[in-house]
């Protein structure tokens, strides 16, 4: 049987702005989306999860993450989606040893954007349209496929993709090298180019 490596992240909220919530938080079944898929695959054998979704605290969301996080790899991390807690995912990720990730699954919903032809995934650390922070997809695409990562991957991200006139504040990661064997990536994108998810999106980013 193969082993199976699933990285859930569910980026629903972001930073407070004066004590209020972030303009960029808006009423979607972000959570709970990625909650139905981390709880079905938490039960396939040979499967490991890490988690990263940040739902609203005291939402039946926030208390799903609870009931996972005995069964995750980074159960400290399972309700943050702020860079350093992603970024300790992706090591993790690279760290796990070849015989427990023969296959790696990811899904990651949320915000998104595009400047200058880069697309961008937000993460928790962002507050509002004039102080996004950002992934770049690319480079994050380039990091999973470094030596050390499993050559066989199957990923959605499931993010808006409007286009911004001034390009926010990202991070670029960077690989680790190249795989030393042949390999298959398939990663799908929800949403094309310049597609927002709706009206509430928009005027968040706008």
């Amino acid at each position: 049987m193969a082993a199976v490596l699933a990285w859930i992240v569910a980026v629903e909220r972001h930073q407070p702005r004066a004590g209020r919530p972030s303009p960029l938080d808006f009423p979607a079944a972000i959570s709970r989306r990625a909650l139905e898929w981390a709880e079905w695959l938490a039960t396939r054998a040979g499967t490991r999860l890490l988690l990263n979704v940040n739902a609203a605290p005291g939402s039946p969301e926030h208390q799903r993450v609870q009931a996972l996080q005995a069964q995750v790899l980074n159960p400290a991390d399972a309700h943050r989606a702020d860079a350093r807690a992603l970024h300790d995912a992706v090591d993790e990720i690279v760290r796990l040893p070849a015989a427990d990730k023969d296959i790696l699954l990811v899904l990651w919903i949320g915000h998104g954007v595009m400047s200058n032809r880069q697309r961008l995934l937000l993460n928790e650390d962002s507050r509002d349209a004039g102080n996004l922070r950002t992934w770049d997809l690319d480079s994050l695409l380039h990091r999973l496929r470094s030596k050390g990562v499993p050559m066989l991957q199957l990923g959605v991200i499931d993010s808006c993709a409007q286009y911004l006139s001034q390009a926010p504040g990202f991070e670029t990661l960077q690989a680790l090298g190249e795989p030393a064997q042949p390999s298959q990536y398939f990663y799908f994108a929800a949403t094309a180019a310049g597609v927002v998810a709706g009206d509430r999106l928009a005027t968040a980013t706008a």
